[in-house]
């Protein structure tokens, strides 16, 4: 992927600062997604104790 952002994109241009904002963007996304998911494994984990 590197390879592909060095052959395309200027460094300081348009194309650079997409892929920057795009990167940060993903990186948030992930984070997010992992936050949920592991709230909803401690509310089954809960949910499993309370069911007997």
């Amino acid at each position: 992927m590197e390879e592909l952002v060095r052959r395309v994109a200027t460094p300081g241009g348009t194309t650079i600062r997409a892929l920057v904002e795009m990167s940060s963007l993903e990186a948030t996304l992930a984070r997010s997604i992992e936050g949920a998911v592991e709230r909803a494994r401690l509310i089954a984990e809960g949910l499993k104790r309370g069911v007997k």
